[in-house]
């Protein structure tokens, strides 16, 4: 595979998420997750696994910040999508800001892992930048 692989890992304490929820409620939901994302996650027959449901997805949402290498640009989450498929897995669709970074970066391809267990949740995003060529740096 020619090109450059980059990847973001975030790894996210669930007892976080539950403080949050528990403090701000409704405002700290819409403004991390999607209407979607939070259907998914209320979904759950407890608030534990809806806790552990957002904190794979902000997991997943910090590690695409760091795959487009754009962690610092002010993207807001709202701007990346977990979406799950029917099968189960789960794919990242960007909007706005996000799909303009990933655009920038030139990462057409973003691959997603999440995984949640007790109180962590995490995820891996691999981008994928296509390149005629790759670089090899060389300390001189």
């Amino acid at each position: 595979m020619r090109g450059v692989v980059s990847v973001g890992l975030d790894v996210v304490d669930v007892r976080d998420v539950e403080t949050s929820i528990a403090h701000f409620g409704e405002r700290y939901l819409s403004r991390v997750f999607t209407p979607s994302e939070i259907a998914y996650a209320t979904s759950a027959s407890n608030p534990s696994t809806m806790a552990r449901r957002l904190g794979a997805r902000f997991a997943a949402k910090e590690a695409t910040l760091k795959a487009l290498c754009a962690s610092d640009c002010g993207i807001s989450p709202r701007s990346i999508e977990v979406v799950r498929r029917n099968d189960g897995s789960t794919e990242l669709t960007l909007s706005g800001p996000a799909f303009a970074a990933a655009h920038a970066a030139g990462a057409p391809s973003l691959a997603l892992t999440m995984t949640h267990e007790g109180y962590l949740a995490a995820a891996v995003v691999i981008a994928h930048t296509p390149m005629r060529r790759s670089r090899i740096w060389r300390k001189q």
